[in-house]
């Protein structure tokens, strides 16, 4: 692997005054010297891998830690943010450039941001009767003890009804406003736009009683999951497990109650606890953030008959 020091000509200007003054780069000049390094290596390397940039960063973090080394350290030479930093930046590039089926579907409408089939058409398997249908099974589903609940057979009619929950959740938003070349019909249609809103009268309850396993946490991630494209509950606990440490190391810097939250959850672990990192995490955002915990989480008192 190349050697990279402050005379390199990778090396950008903002990162070699900051390594001169002995202070930490901009995170902007930081990226540039990622980009510069990895396009290197990619470009001179043959049969380049991920893990050769840890040598890289570990040889820069070396020679310069008062510039690059880690403020919150996961291991002794605090060169795993800027390897991994390295390791992003590789990764991306190796990604093609044509869009694949589901981003060309993806709408573009302002309220479907982030969505791969915010408004689906419906399947030439299925139709809205056949989906209906799924949702009165649902429904009855439904209505069993939660130790009944067969998910393997809920999924499928919650992938099956797929179009029928998002036809009935825009509601009339489903229809696009009409675009024009004209500024003055442009706003127009930012107008309708804006009314379609106030049109949709749709409340919570009703999509609640016609979809009651949207209300769940399997159910809420299926239909978040064909949304978006995204397992957010898988993703979320992979973060939990490999990257909430940095986080909750962060927020425990910046003030008293963060740091006592930090040593409950240890003290947790220590007691045999498996899975305090998540609430001790969100607690944490929501103090730092200053919101109320109590618009976020519902406490519910259960009580338990004693059969004495």
């Amino acid at each position: 692997m190349p050697k990279f020091d402050k005379n390199s000509p990778y090396m950008p200007s903002a990162v070699r005054q900051a390594i001169e003054q002995k202070k930490r780069p901009t995170a902007f000049a930081r990226v540039q010297l990622v980009e510069r390094i990895v396009d290197h290596c990619r470009d001179t390397i043959p049969n380049l891998e991920r893990a050769d940039f840890n040598e890289v960063a570990l040889d820069l973090v070396s020679n310069y830690p008062d510039t690059f080394k880690d403020t919150i350290l996961l291991s002794e030479h605090g060169s795993d943010s800027l390897a991994k930093q390295m390791r992003t930046k590789y990764d991306n590039d190796k990604r093609p450039d044509v869009p694949t089926p589901k981003e060309r579907e993806a709408p573009a409408c302002k309220q479907a941001y982030g969505c791969i089939r915010w408004n689906p058409s419906l399947s030439e398997e299925s139709s809205e009767e056949s989906e209906g249908n799924s949702r009165e099974i649902l429904k009855s589903m439904h209505t069993l003890s939660r130790k009944e609940w067969e998910w393997k057979l809920i999924k499928k009619h919650m992938d099956g009804s797929f179009y029928l929950q998002r036809k009935e959740i825009n509601g009339p938003l489903a229809t696009p406003a009409k675009s024009s070349k004209n500024k003055k019909r442009k706003r127009q249609a930012v107008d309708e736009d804006d009314n379609l809103e106030q049109v949709q009268n749709v409340s919570i309850s009703d999509i609640k009683d016609r979809w009651p396993f949207l209300f769940t946490c399997r159910g809420m991630n299926y239909h978040f999951m064909n949304l978006t494209g995204i397992d957010f509950r898988s993703n979320m606990f992979e973060f939990v497990q490999e990257d909430s440490v940095i986080l909750i190391e962060f927020l425990a810097s910046k003030n008293e109650n963060l740091a006592a939250m930090k040593l409950e959850m240890v003290r947790a672990e220590r007691n045999g606890c498996t899975s305090a990192k998540l609430p001790t995490l969100l607690k944490m955002l929501v103090n730092a953030l200053k919101d109320d915990f109590s618009y976020l989480v519902r406490f519910v008192e259960v009580r338990f008959k004693c059969n004495n």
